[in-house]
């Protein structure tokens, strides 16, 4: 007779308590990846300056990418890291302010607007004057390219619009890894500022 299925089996255990926090944003990552959400702050027992001294101590181990000390302000202290999500990549800002149980640490994750700028600036000269420079040439090369500048344009734009689709699906893709990226950094100031959110 076969034995009835093992209800406390591995297969059905309660997930680890441990790292809690930096699991429910990697869990929130794969169902909604978008790095533009809010971020809960972070409540921790070490005064702002101590939490930050525990951040840059993890940076010259190299566990945290980019980060970035900014100069103190009062008894605010700013830092920031690098959040990865090629090629579209993001920047983690934080910001540590004192409370009665010790500081909260705010986090506000902002892309970085370089690769983007580049990416448009490139497909707006593809258009123009890319589709002018496009009807010069086979002019020139081409004698039996007899046909007006607006020909030119009815098939040429059309050509460099096939590229918008799939623009747009590296950018998601690009949000997809960043979100799963900024999990990591919430969760490593997580754990080196003893913090909870």
């Amino acid at each position: 007779m076969n034995k009835p299925a093992d209800s406390t089996s591995t297969a059905h255990a309660p997930p680890s308590s441990d790292s809690a926090g930096g699991r429910a944003f990697s869990d929130a990552a794969d169902t909604a990846p978008d790095p533009r959400r809010p971020i809960p702050p972070i409540r921790s027992p070490l005064s702002p300056s101590e939490a930050v001294d525990r951040l840059a101590l993890l940076s010259k181990r190299g566990k945290l990418p980019g980060f970035l000390r900014h100069p103190v302000q009062g008894d605010t202290e700013k830092f920031q890291l690098l959040v990865f999500g090629n090629p579209y990549d993001r920047i983690l800002l934080g910001t540590a302010a004192p409370s009665d149980a010790g500081s909260e640490i705010a986090l506000e994750c902002r892309l970085l607007r370089k690769m983007p700028a580049i990416v448009i600036a490139v497909m707006v000269f593809a258009v123009f004057p890319g589709v002018l420079v496009t009807h010069s040439m086979l002019s020139v090369w081409f004698s039996w390219y007899i046909w007006s500048e607006w020909i030119t344009v009815a098939w040429y734009i059309p050509l460099c619009l096939i590229a918008v689709p799939a623009l747009i699906k590296q950018y998601r893709n690009s949000e997809r890894a960043a979100a799963i990226d900024l999990a990591k950094r919430v969760e490593q100031v997580l754990v080196a500022t003893e913090g909870s959110s």
